[in-house]
């Protein structure tokens, strides 16, 4: 912007509106200017400061009085001026992602009209008195402090208009004494989207916890039915709340758990009526998936709506059984990954199951539905009930396939450094798609053929197998597609 320009913009006195497109807008002109420009604007309405890298903002922002958004979201801010709380009319005020934010006014709860106040990923600890500002309806995130965590608690109890999405950061700080008190989230019907985040980073594995006290406050922070989505971040405890699994929780759809180091056994998550989409990642502590996950002495089948199921790095886990043939009737896709000590997997398999990605995780027992091994991977059924569309292998040795799979469309190897053979191509007579990533060493026997419906062939990083097939053009086993890498 020029000189002129900036002259030009200070003649806009009934501007309402102003967003700021240069993320060096802030930078190029002195405090002077910044002052100006908002006694200027007398009548401004809206006002994004986001993405500017400003540090602060100057006290005449407390001339806009008829301000209703402000946002300055992303900026290096590590305070805001005691004059904000004077825009009475404010209504969204958008502070995500300051991190270097300590606190906010303490006048801020004198602001009646607020109803929108956005903190996720910002340092500030929300102030006392929040809790009376009845009109708000947002606030996503809170910070727990070491010592302010009990007002903290009364504080976010008092909003009785509360909605949407919250996160609740470093859960750690409470103590057992807080189940003496009314739950803070239980009434609140309007909160559709909920993180209960214990630590920063992964709880140390060898910390000093108190199981009973860690069990004790998850129980206090139970959620309203209401809830849709749950993200349970680094549980310091061996045991979840009694609550989590409820059959109660009728709307929630989408869970996931992550980084709960010392947890030994998972919650009965099959009596979820509704839950399409469950995560689970970084289980070290877990060493058995038995029949409790789906639901012990439940009448009705284990995950009647799930759709997609995730493990990930549950690096010590070695069996996943107890499920039963009327479990998981609605299954499409299923991905284990980094579980290297898994060998023993449910007896019935699932029939719905439409993609399977399967990578990096140990050998495989014989009784496995769908896998098995001896000292390859062998893909099979007992009975040949799985039906998949996509299946995709990524850090496998060898493996082959020796049963008909008439549905399976795409396949895909990738990451198999020491893969050397693949047999068994043949069963797949509906294979449009064969991406192969990073396979060094792969070749294919001239004995094996391909359907003819295969017409998308993607080879990356394997040299020896482009080799092979450029040698043995009279045999390819790849007719009618082309190499893409």
């Amino acid at each position: 912007m020029t000189s002129r320009d900036a002259e030009a913009l200070l003649e806009l006195k009934r501007l309402r509106t102003l967003i700021t497109a240069r993320p060096h807008f802030m930078e190029a002109y002195t405090s002077e200017f910044i002052d100006e420009l908002f006694h200027n604007f007398k009548y401004l309405r809206a006002l994004d400061l986001s993405h500017t890298n400003i540090a602060g903002l100057p006290d005449s922002i407390g001339d806009l009085k008829l301000l209703r958004y402000l946002s300055i979201e992303g900026n290096e801010t590590d305070s805001l001026p005691e004059s904000i709380c004077s825009l009475y009319n404010l209504q969204i005020l958008n502070l995500t992602a300051t991190f270097d934010l300590e606190e906010l006014p303490s006048g801020i709860v004198n602001l009646p009209n607020i109803r929108h106040l956005m903190l996720n990923e910002s340092g500030a600890a929300i102030p006392r008195g929040l809790g009376k500002l009845t009109n708000l309806q947002t606030l996503d995130c809170i910070a727990l402090g070491p010592t302010g965590w009990r007002y903290q608690i009364e504080e976010l109890k008092g909003l009785v208009n509360h909605r949407g999405k919250l996160i609740i950061y470093n859960l750690r700080y409470v103590d057992k004494y807080v189940a003496q008190t009314e739950t803070p989230l239980e009434t609140k019907d309007r909160i559709e989207f909920l993180t209960l985040h214990w630590y920063e980073d992964a709880p140390c594995e060898h910390e000093d916890m108190d199981d009973d006290t860690t069990q004790q406050v998850f129980e206090c922070f139970r959620p309203h039915p209401n809830l849709k989505q749950l993200i349970i971040y680094a549980y310091g405890g061996a045991r979840f709340a009694r609550w989590l699994g409820d059959s109660s929780f009728s709307k929630l759809v989408n869970l996931e758990m992550a980084i709960c180091w010392k947890c030994n056994l998972l919650p009965p998550l099959g009596q979820l009526p509704s839950l399409r989409v469950l995560s689970i990642y970084d289980f070290p502590g877990l060493r058995r998936i038995g029949r409790e996950f789906c639901g012990i002495g439940s009448a009705t089948r284990g995950f009647p709506s799930l759709e997609t199921l995730t493990f990930s790095c549950i690096s010590n886990c070695e069996e996943w059984d107890g499920v039963e043939a009327d479990d998981f009737p609605r299954l499409l896709q299923l991905t284990i990954d980094r579980c290297p000590k898994l060998r023993i997997f449910p007896q019935h398999p699932f029939s719905s199951l439409r993609k399977l990605e399967l990578s990096q995780f140990g050998d495989i027992s014989d009784d496995a539905p769908f896998i098995s091994s001896d000292d390859d991977t062998r893909v099979s059924s007992h009975p040949p009930l799985l039906v998949p569309q996509y299946l995709s292998f990524r850090g496998f040795h060898s493996f082959s396939i020796d049963m008909d799979l008439p549905s399976l469309m795409e396949l895909k190897m990738s990451q198999c450094s020491k893969l050397t053979f693949v047999a068994g191509l043949t069963n797949l007579t509906s294979l449009h798609s064969l991406i192969i990533d990073d396979c060094p060493y792969l070749r294919f026997s001239p004995a094996e053929t391909l359907s003819s419906t295969l017409q998308h062939v993607k080879i990356r990083n394997s040299p020896w197998l482009k080799q092979w097939d450029e040698a043995n053009q009279d045999t390819s086993i790849f007719p009618n597609t082309r190499w893409i890498e």
